[in-house]
């Protein structure tokens, strides 16, 4: 099922990262240190999840609503305040950084947080973009 929906395993990676985050910083990090675990994350090797859309050279659309349903919704949750605060430092990161010809979030970084909102186990979040997948298939064939 895993290898169906590689779309879904991005936002459990952004979720996996922001969660260790999390574990390692507190839930309210200060901006300085949420911009040393950012460097450290890059001078690891690593990336920052959630950032350098594939395709897009702005900030996807998708990813520009889902804050607005975030505010309504869940203003008050740890893992959204800290991807509202993430967009206000990582771009900054990544283009001084020099190697992000696209610095953009795309729409994973957000996706995550919601999904955590009403899922706690991220091991399936691949699953539900299988089934998800399959039930459109399913209304395709019967329509």
């Amino acid at each position: 099922m895993s290898g169906l929906a590689i779309q879904e395993l991005a936002k459990q990676e952004v979720l996996v990262w922001l969660t260790q985050l999390q574990k390692e910083a507190g839930k309210d990090v200060s901006d300085e240190k949420l911009q040393d675990y950012v460097w450290s994350t890059f001078n690891s090797g690593w990336v920052v999840p959630g950032y350098r859309d594939a395709v897009l050279r702005e900030t996807n659309p998708r990813y520009s609503c889902q804050p607005e349903f975030a505010v309504k919704h869940m203003p008050n949750d740890p893992m959204f305040k800290l991807v509202t605060q993430l967009y206000k430092i990582v771009l900054n990161i990544l283009l001084e950084h020099g190697k992000a010809k696209n610095p953009w979030p795309n729409i994973d970084t957000h996706s995550g947080v919601l999904l955590h909102y009403v899922m706690t186990e991220m091991n399936y979040y691949t699953v539900l973009g299988g089934v998800s997948w399959a039930l459109d298939v399913l209304a395709q064939l019967w329509s």
